[in-house]
């Protein structure tokens, strides 16, 4: 689904190449993370608000990264569920500060 890869810009960050695979009863999901600040940005951690068609939350996974970010640097990231999220609509990203 087109809004599951879209790209997003939250806070001093830019996610993109989001990826979405089931396989073996799991379902991964990958992204990249750019700092697009001037500034080194801490990123402890992100949510990954999971939502249906409707808009409703499926799941939320964590996304981990607890590391400072240089300006323009990018870095990848995985979160894996027990769930089948193939019918997911899009997602959004929550930045905790």
């Amino acid at each position: 689904n087109k809004k599951i890869i879209k790209e997003q810009k939250v806070g001093g960050f830019h996610f993109s190449n989001t990826a979405l695979i089931y396989e073996d009863g799991k379902s991964k999901l990958t992204t990249s993370i750019k700092n697009i600040t001037e500034n080194d940005a801490m990123l402890q951690s992100f949510d990954i608000i999971v939502q249906d068609k409707n808009g409703e939350e499926i799941t939320t996974l964590l996304g981990y990264v607890g590391n400072t970010i240089k300006p323009g640097e990018t870095i990848a990231i995985s979160s894996e569920v027990n769930m089948n999220l193939m019918d997911a609509y899009s997602i959004q990203y929550v930045v905790h500060n």
